[in-house]
C-alpha cells in the first residue's frame, strides 16, 4: 500500500455506491408507476436497475385489482419511459464512443436528466434517498480499502468530485469524511420544487481542472485518484500521480508505470 499521500481525489457513484442518478431516476418511475394503484411510493429501497424492475413487479402483483389509468400519473410515466430509453441509448454511445474511438464526456446525459427533473415537477425531498440508506448501501469492499488509506495517510487531505447533483448538503461527505466536495446541484424554491440547476462538473476537463486548483491549493506533492468513469482518464494526466484506484479495464490507460494500483473488484 502506498503511505505518505497529501491528497486523495475519488468520485462517488459507482465507486463507493451505487450510481444515485440511476436510483433517482427509477425513483421518480415508481412514484408514478405506484400512483397508478393509489399507493404511495415507500422510501426505504436503493434502486439499481434489478431492484427497481423487482420492485414494479411487486407492487403489480401486490395492488393489480386497484389499478386505475389516471392520466396525469399515468403521461408522466410515458414521459419518464421514453426518457429512461433515451438515457440509456445515450450511456451505451457514450461507452462505444469513448472505446473505441476518442473520448466523449456527460454533457448530453446530464442536460437530458436536467430535463426529466424539471419536466417531472419534483420537490427535493423525494429525489434522493436519506442518509441512513445510502450509507447502508455503500460498498462495503471498497470502503474498507478507503479507511485503510486514510489511516496510513493522517494528514492526507480528501477531494470529491462527481458529476452528482447535490440537493443542499450531500450527506456522503459526512459519511466518508470528505473535506471538499465539487458537484453540480439542483436549485429549488420555497416550496421546495426543483426550479433549475447548476452545472460546474459535466466532463473529465471539468475534473481536471477542479483537481488541480485543489493540488495547487493544499500544495500537494503525492496524490492518489479514483479512476471509475471515462471523464475520470483526465486526471490521469496530472503530475505527481502516486496511487491510482481503478478497475482492471481501465489499467490499460495508466501509462506512468510507477504508480501503485489498487484494484477496486
Amino acid at each position: 500500500m502506498i503511505s505518505k499521500l497529501d491528497l486523495l481525489i475519488i468520485d462517488i457513484d459507482n465507486t463507493f455506491i451505487p450510481h444515485r442518478t440511476v436510483d433517482a431516476g427509477y425513483r421518480l418511475f415508481l412514484k408514478n408507476f405506484s400512483q397508478l394503484y393509489g399507493k404511495k411510493l415507500e422510501n426505504g429501497e436503493y434502486y439499481t436497475t434489478s431492484r427497481a424492475w423487482s420492485a414494479a413487479f411487486r407492487i403489480t402483483a401486490k395492488e393489480f385489482l386497484h389499478l386505475r389509468l389516471k392520466k396525469a400519473p399515468l403521461t408522466r410515466l410515458m414521459m419518464l419511459t421514453i426518457a429512461g430509453f433515451h438515457l440509456n441509448l445515450l450511456y451505451v454511445f457514450r461507452g462505444v464512443i469513448n472505446r473505441f474511438i476518442r473520448r466523449m464526456g456527460s454533457e448530453r446525459i446530464i442536460r437530458t436528466w436536467v430535463k426529466v427533473v424539471l419536466n417531472s415537477r419534483v420537490k427535493k425531498d423525494e429525489l434522493y434517498p436519506g442518509k441512513d440508506l445510502i450509507e447502508r448501501s455503500t460498498d462495503k469492499r471498497v470502503l474498507a480499502i478507503y479507511e485503510k488509506i486514510r489511516k496510513e495517510n493522517p494528514g492526507m487531505k480528501v477531494i470529491a468530485i462527481s458529476q452528482n447533483f447535490m440537493i443542499d448538503k450531500d450527506p456522503i461527505k459526512e459519511i466518508l469524511t470528505i473535506d471538499e466536495l465539487h458537484s453540480n446541484r439542483f436549485v429549488y424554491n420555497k416550496e421546495g420544487l426543483i426550479t433549475g440547476c447548476r452545472v460546474s462538473v459535466q466532463n473529465g476537463h471539468d475534473k481536471r481542472r477542479i483537481a488541480e486548483r485543489m493540488v495547487k491549493k493544499y500544495k500537494a506533492k503525492s496524490i492518489g485518484v479514483v479512476v471509475e468513469d471515462y471523464d475520470d482518464l483526465e486526471l490521469l494526466e496530472m503530475k505527481n500521480i502516486a496511487l491510482v484506484m481503478c478497475s482492471r479495464k481501465k489499467q490499460r490507460f495508466i501509462r506512468n508505470k510507477s504508480v501503485s494500483i489498487i484494484y477496486l473488484e
